[in-house]
């Protein structure tokens, strides 16, 4: 009530919450990495070799990790390793945070460099390396998480706490605001897909279509830049460019298959691609290897500039027979088929696994990202240790003042006998 609003506007009240806010700003960003581990890390999972302790887990599975070494590390951070560090140096809690900003960039840094080898083509690195990040970032949070609750808890004025423990929690939606806000920013819009959902807004077009002709780059129907978008429930779901526009793409294509066939059937940064030559508007046509099975050719397009809506091209990827699953030790205590394969098998949803190897291509016009790959996780790897960097002289200047209710105190013990 009165006393609440007279708390947080008296100066002692507002000095409290402007040292915290930039706190919880750092701890923000920490959350804007912490919580891809079931967003990015999952994603880059599935392109890693899942086979582990004697069974293939699933790309999601590997995260179960956390709330494990959650249970571990608490005890043992408490019991051991914090009464450790204090032999070497006073730990405080704005230490501890710090400690653990520079973990969580260090975390970053090895799903980097596994996501390098994943981006070089060739074999797979073990899921082994993620694990190892796991093992980091978790202690991280428990250094950051943890301690950062406390501290916060322990700074704010008595009839501000439940309010200061509100902002410290909004800082995990600050973190994934801008996680949200960065990926939204790398997307490079389709072209195709602007340019029907443009045609659908002037109801140009007929909602029940499933194949709709689109102008292209010059906006004029019937000439070689045309795209052809197949529809289902109002969304491109497939789009195919003209034979003239198409031919010189599907000629480098065919170099590009013609040499993963070569290598066993995969993609490798130790074989490089040939000359492929340019596309019908004069652009060099490139590849970019995104895994050991998925390879991008494009090039600028109508517009003859990089990174724009009109990037066309066409993505391959390899699709092999299923390996048998081999024995193991883990046999007794997993199921013959997952949860989801059941699913799908109940749902008809299960694509239909090749017999042989087969190469599926898809074209595409825009819809790239612009950090993608190595880049994207390279870019939150330092933005966290600039983050880290910048918080080492914000801890050196914080003045910590601790509150606790006025209310505690040693109860009154009438019976000795009964402590």
């Amino acid at each position: 009530g009165k006393k609440f609003f007279d708390e947080i506007s008296s100066k002692e009240g507002l000095f409290a919450l402007l040292k915290l806010i930039p706190l919880f700003l750092f701890i923000a960003i920490f959350w804007a990495l912490y919580d891809q581990t079931g967003s990015s890390w999952v994603l880059q999972a599935e392109h890693t070799n899942l086979d582990f302790l004697g069974m293939k887990w699933l790309p999601s599975q590997i995260q179960a990790i956390n709330p494990i070494l959650i249970l571990v590390f608490i005890p043992l951070f408490t019991v051991v390793i914090y009464p450790l560090i204090q032999r070497v140096f006073r730990l405080t809690p704005l230490r501890k945070i710090g400690i653990g900003f520079f973990l969580t960039a260090a975390a970053f840094a090895i799903v980097a460099l596994t996501q390098h080898w994943i981006d070089a083509g060739g074999e797979k690195p073990s899921v082994s390396w993620q694990l190892l990040a796991f093992f980091i970032i978790t202690a991280a949070e428990v250094m950051v998480s943890i301690v950062g609750l406390e501290f916060a808890y322990t700074q704010a004025p008595a009839k501000m706490k439940s309010i200061v423990m509100a902002l410290y929690l909004s800082a995990v939606a600050v973190g994934n605001l801008l996680t949200s806000k960065i990926n939204h920013f790398i997307q490079i819009p389709s072209a195709a897909k602007e340019q029907y959902e443009s045609l659908s807004a002037t109801q140009l077009l007929n909602i029940n279509d499933s194949q709709v002709a689109l102008p292209g780059y010059d906006g004029i129907k019937d000439t070689s830049d045309d795209i052809t978008a197949q529809i289902k429930k109002q969304q491109i779901t497939e789009i195919a460019l003209t034979k003239e526009t198409s031919q010189s793409f599907q000629n480098a294509a065919d170099q590009v298959i013609a040499l993963a066939k070569s290598t066993n059937d995969q993609f490798s940064a130790a074989t490089p691609f040939p000359p492929l030559g340019n596309d019908s508007w004069g652009n060099p046509i490139s590849a970019k290897i995104i895994n050991a099975t998925t390879c991008r050719i494009s090039s600028a397009g109508p517009d003859r500039q990089r990174d724009t809506a009109w990037d066309t091209g066409l993505t391959i990827e390899i699709s092999t027979p299923e390996v048998p699953r081999e024995s193991s030790w883990m046999d007794v205590i997993r199921p013959n088929e997952t949860w989801i394969e059941t699913r799908k098998a109940i749902l008809n949803v299960e694509r239909e696994k090749p017999s042989t190897t087969t190469y599926d291509i898809t074209w595409f016009v825009g819809g790239q990202n612009k950090l993608e790959g190595v880049s994207y996780f390279s870019f939150f790897t330092w933005l966290m240790l600039g983050c880290a960097v910048l918080y080492v002289p914000f801890a050196l200047c914080y003045r910590p003042k601790t509150y606790l209710p006025a209310d505690v105190s040693t109860p009154e013990v009438k019976d000795p006998s009964a402590i």
